[in-house]
């Protein structure tokens, strides 16, 4: 308010609030809740107004994914796969790899491909279209990468 922006106190999953600060308008919506039910509860308000505008979602993890993509979010990006792909890239480029390779295996086009892309979950085809093997054909020649994959052995 000190410095002259409109400031509204109000639970944002009731869409009376969500009517006051102006969602009516809004060319996208940001949710940045850390607690995934509160979250759920302003898309289902959002998307109770509105269907047409993108709803995008920070959680802490990715435990809630296809219940906040059901509710109508656009988005979905949890903070810790996030936190991982960035240090994957830094990684990537302190061992010199093209700077369009990194962008390329760092950017999965979706949640859906963020969710693909953990090889927790499986070794599925993530966002930059390889697999964990493909990771590890990526890195395979650095003999300095060789700690990262003690563990997981590379297939292939």
């Amino acid at each position: 308010r000190q410095a002259g922006d409109p400031v509204v106190f109000g639970d944002a999953a009731q869409v009376e609030v969500l009517r006051s600060v102006g969602a009516m308008r809004a060319s996208c919506v940001v949710v940045t809740f850390a607690n995934p039910p509160v979250a759920l509860r302003v898309v289902r308000a959002m998307r109770s107004l509105r269907t047409d505008v993108p709803v995008l979602v920070r959680t802490p993890d990715d435990s809630h994914l296809e219940e906040l993509q059901a509710a109508g979010a656009t988005e979905v990006v949890p903070e810790t796969f996030e936190a991982s792909l960035m240090l994957a890239s830094h990684l990537l480029l302190l061992l010199k790899e093209p700077v369009s390779r990194v962008v390329r295996c760092a950017t999965p086009s979706t949640s859906s491909g963020r969710r693909a892309a953990r090889p927790a979950v499986a070794h599925r085809r993530g966002g930059c279209g390889e697999d964990l093997d493909g990771l590890c054909r990526c890195w395979r020649d650095r003999p300095s990468c060789d700690v990262a994959f003690r563990d997981r052995p590379c297939g292939g």
